[in-house]
């Protein structure tokens, strides 16, 4: 059942209902006088069609914000999704909305003007600098005032941290966003940006620049406060209330050790898997190359087999060749075909014949 502290329990509990559809139906159509009475009404809801339209509709508009929702929790997130991801909701809302037949006009202009309020209430300037640093976005499909309020957080983050090199931050953006400078180098950009976090892009790619040190920053920024949330977690299993001695200072340094030491953990296993898959590609290509060498290395015997093969089977035809031209050349008399001893005419009916001929 959904509850209020549970990030998309309600899209779980629509997917249930649609996934034990059948049996619902099944429960529904049962003759037991013990469940006619537990379900009441709730028989004929069931049984209706209209309402399992329903569900399907409301999960079209509620399940893509849980998919978005878990994405921007996850370990990795990336602050410049956050706005891209109001955007693509914003757009299936616009899509589907029309579709749901039970709900007015009204209702549906509500749900927009909702959605419409607390995404203004979520995007900040940060979101939009991080949009045009993402080098993945680079500020697409952002509105003129979205635009200008990151180019001026941009600014005045570096004029906050650096500013003796302001001027060449700024100068910077604009090369990046009009590809000349060192953007305008072709390998910049061929490189596959969506397998590269965006920071190490900035740092690894461009890190000479100035505006690599501004758009690093801001790009490491997680997109919500959910790690810091399951850090929670992990500090009340280092402070309990048997083992509430611990400073502060201690406390922190043990959960700092706890959380690298999962990522590290991570680390090691994907770098594991990657090894072993690389092990395989290389053993299936030297067992290609060796299968290979050995049918380059020996024609001279495959040509000798092949050779000595279709010898013999023309031996073995023209021997047959021979057999059949005698016997055409000898005279054969039909008489010795046939045995004079066996009187047709004494065979009362057909099986007789066939049983002396088969002895």
């Amino acid at each position: 059942m959904p509850v209020k502290t549970r990030w998309a329990s309600l899209v779980s509990c629509l997917q249930s209902l649609i996934q034990n559809q059948t049996s619902l139906r099944k429960l529904a159509w049962s003759e037991d006088k013990y469940i006619i009475d537990k379900l009441g009404d709730l028989k004929l809801l069931i049984l209706d069609f209209s309402f399992w339209n329903k569900i399907d509709q409301i999960l079209n508009i509620v399940k893509p914000i849980a998919e978005w929702i878990t994405r921007l929790e996850a370990d990795k997130p990336y602050i410049s999704d956050v706005f891209y991801a109001l955007l693509d909701i914003k757009s299936i809302m616009i899509n589907k909305l029309p579709e749901i037949n039970f709900l007015s006009k009204e209702e549906k202009k509500s749900i927009l003007l909702f959605f419409d309020n607390r995404k203004t209430m979520a995007l900040h300037p940060i979101h939009y600098a991080s949009a045009i640093l993402d080098p993945r976005y680079q500020g697409r499909q952002l509105e003129s005032n979205n635009d200008i309020e990151g180019v001026e957080y941009i600014f005045l983050v570096s004029k906050l941290l650096i500013p003796e090199e302001t001027q060449n931050v700024m100068c910077e953006l604009a090369q990046y966003r009009t590809h000349e400078g060192l953007w305008s180098k072709q390998f910049i950009w061929s490189l596959e940006i969506e397998n590269v976090s965006p920071s190490t892009w900035w740092n690894g790619i461009c890190g000479s620049s100035s505006l690599s040190k501004i758009a690093s920053g801001i790009l490491s920024l997680p997109s919500s406060s959910a790690a810091t949330e399951r850090s929670f977690s992990t500090y009340s299993l280092i402070h309990t209330k048997k083992r509430n001695k611990l400073t502060n200072e201690r406390a922190g340094k043990l959960l700092y050790i706890h959380q690298n030491q999962n990522n590290l953990h991570k680390k090691q296993v994907q770098k594991k898997n990657s090894q072993n898959t690389e092990k395989s590609i290389q053993s299936d290509v030297s067992e290609t190359h060796s299968i290979v060498n050995e049918f380059h290395m020996a024609p001279s015997t495959s040509t000798f087999n092949i050779n000595q093969l279709s010898e013999k089977v023309e031996a073995e035809a023209e021997h047959e060749m021979n057999i059949i031209s005698s016997c055409s050349e000898e005279d054969w008399d039909t008489d010795d075909l046939v045995d004079n001893s066996m009187d047709t005419e004494s065979f009362s009916s057909r099986s007789d014949f066939e049983e002396v001929i088969n002895t």
